[in-house]
Parts: structure tokens; C-alpha cells; sequence
């Protein structure tokens, strides 16, 4: 078995071992989607982050439900999640859950899309703006080799977040998220044999079989479930964050994360552009065969593709929203 190490240059705890006995990435095709400011080393893979996470999570109290509603509409939270009644989510995939005190004040965490992230790490209104948009543009534009020509390799950066609540003190971290990186197959060198291959995208192997379908690498060797295979068993209740560059989470993709996810799961998809039709929403799937028919997986949420939403004027009164709101970002080290 491994043992733990620590990578500085990623800020990120090793804590299992690799599934896959260590198979290697090819670098120019499986680079982060944000560069290494924002993104673990990407050899890695897996971990927990130490310092501030890939999607920022901010919190915020209000002094009634009403203000609350305000704010979130201001924010573009406008999706209520039906399997959890206490969750909006955004076009742009940010989760919102709050909870309601004895004293009627409503306390919030909210975990933000990827753009908005870097948004809400600048100084001015205008650099917000700027940095949302260029960092949009990254995700749509997708990977590049050491040549500057675009790949066809999909790149998705995830992590998991459980939270808690405590009177007084508000919404914390129940424990560590983790972190994860998949790509596609065109994304791992050719000397990686087709046992490791099925073994990295398993699970997306098993839910086309379940639906009656044939596997096929170019249907079900996507980054999406290479990153949901290498992440330790996620809590039931998490949030889930996938930003894939530069397509969206395809129909299997978006099944394997409802099958192999608990019911209470919220699982954000977000990426660039859009693929294989998908709507953004939430999607209807079940467990079937699996659980009880009373009872589903997760809940898959697909963001509008950034590719349209910089279009969208109401989109960056949003994101200006949000920034002037100046919530507290939640810190690791939060008790």
C-alpha cells in the first residue's frame, strides 16, 4: 500500500492508494484546466487540499428567510433542488443549502462554479468580471499540446464537499473535501493496457451495461468517471462539483453519478460547451435494480454551458451580484 505523501506544489494530501497502480498521464494532454495556481498536480489526481479549494466556498447569514430569497435571486439561485428542499442551484451549477434558525435568521453555504471562483478572488467589481470571463473562456477552449493545437481529450477537475451546521456557528466543513482530476482515454499513453483502461472508467462501464448498452471507449471512457473512480467513497448528503472542459457531462456520465452516488447527493456539472444534446437542469434518473424503487441516486444538476452564458447580460449582473454581497470564504481550519 502507499504511503501517505505530501506534494507541495499541489497542496494536496495523498490519502489512499492509486487504484491504478499508478498510471501515468500524458502531460501536454492532461494538463489542469486552470494551471497549476488552481488546480493540484495533475500526476496526482486525488487528494484533499489544504489550502483554499477549486470551487470557493463562501457562507453567509441573513436576518430572515425573505432576505435570503433576495439575495439568492440576485445570485441566479433560482433552481430548488427537489431532493433536498433545503438547496438552490444556479445556471452558472452553484449549490446553495440553508438552514433556518431558532431565532428565524437563516445561515448559508454556497459552493461557487469555477469562473465565478476566480470572480470572487479579485479585488474590483472589474477584475471580477474579467476573470470570470477569461477563465470561462479556458474551459471552452478545452486542452491544448505542447504544439498549441487542440486535443479531442476532455479534462474534468472535481471535488466533494460534506458540510455541517451548528446554531451560532453556522455552516463548517464535516470534513476534508477531496479532490479529483479524470481525463479521457486519449488523455493516458498508449502503453496503458486495456485492463487499467476498463479498471479507470469502470463505473461508467457498468451503468451502460445496466441500461442495456455495449461499452464502447468512445461512449464510456470519459474523464467525468475516471475522476469519480479515483475519489474515495463520497459521503451520502455531499456536494459534488464536476467542471469539465470543454464539453458538458454526457447522458451515461450523468447515470454513473446517479448510480453510484447515495440519495441526498448533489451533483453540479458544469462545462463549456455543450454535448450529446444535454439540457441544463436537473435530470430524472433512478436507481433501478439497484435500490428501492421508493428511493434515487443522486441528484444531477447540468449548468448552462459557459459558452452561453457569457452571452448572457443577466448572467454577469449575477456574478456582479455575488461580488458585491462580499461573503466569507470558508477556510479548511474553520471549527
Amino acid at each position: 500500500m502507499a504511503k501517505k505523501q505530501k506534494v507541495t506544489a499541489s497542496k494536496a494530501i495523498v490519502t489512499k492508494p492509486d487504484p491504478d497502480d499508478f498510471v501515468p498521464m500524458r502531460p501536454a494532454l492532461s494538463a489542469p484546466v486552470l494551471g497549476p495556481e488552481h488546480a493540484h498536480d495533475h500526476k496526482l489526481r486525488y487528494g484533499k487540499p489544504k489550502g483554499n479549494t477549486f470551487h470557493a466556498v463562501t457562507v453567509k447569514s441573513f436576518p430572515s428567510m425573505q432576505a435570503y430569497d433576495e439575495h439568492r435571486k440576485a445570485t441566479g439561485l433560482t433552481f430548488e433542488n427537489k431532493g433536498n428542499k433545503q438547496q438552490f442551484l444556479s445556471r452558472r451549477g452553484s449549490v446553495s443549502e440553508f438552514k433556518v434558525n431558532l431565532d428565524h435568521t437563516v445561515d448559508t453555504v454556497r459552493v461557487s462554479s469555477a469562473p465565478t471562483s476566480r470572480a470572487l478572488e479579485r479585488a474590483s467589481k472589474t477584475d471580477a468580471l474579467a476573470a470570470y470571463d477569461a477563465t470561462a473562456e479556458k474551459i471552452e477552449l478545452g486542452v491544448t499540446n505542447s504544439k498549441g493545437k487542440q486535443t479531442t481529450t476532455n479534462v474534468v477537475q472535481s471535488e466533494s464537499f460534506t458540510f455541517k451546521h451548528q446554531s451560532g456557528k453556522g455552516f463548517q466543513f464535516a470534513e476534508p473535501p477531496q479532490f479529483a482530476q479524470g481525463t479521457s482515454a486519449t488523455g493516458l499513453p498508449a502503453s496503458v493496457d486495456q485492463v487499467k483502461r476498463r479498471k479507470l472508467y469502470r463505473a461508467s462501464i457498468d451503468t451502460a451495461k445496466k441500461h442495456g448498452l455495449t461499452p464502447t471507449p468512445a461512449l464510456n471512457y470519459h474523464s467525468e468517471p475516471m475522476a469519480l473512480s479515483l475519489m474515495a467513497p463520497i459521503t451520502r448528503g455531499s456536494v459534488v462539483m464536476t467542471t469539465s472542459s470543454p464539453n458538458d457531462m454526457c447522458v451515461n456520465c450523468g447515470r454513473t453519478y446517479a448510480d453510484h452516488l447515495e440519495s441526498g447527493t448533489t451533483v453540479s456539472a458544469m462545462g463549456g460547451r455543450s454535448f450529446g444534446g444535454q439540457h441544463a437542469g436537473f435530470d430524472d434518473f433512478s436507481r433501478h435494480g439497484d435500490i428501492p424503487s421508493s428511493s434515487t441516486g443522486a441528484q444531477i444538476f447540468r449548468a448552462t454551458p459557459t459558452e452561453q452564458l457569457r452571452k448572457q447580460a443577466v448572467n454577469r449582473q449575477q456574478v456582479s451580484a455575488l461580488f458585491e454581497s462580499a461573503p466569507k470564504r470558508l477556510k479548511l481550519t474553520d471549527k
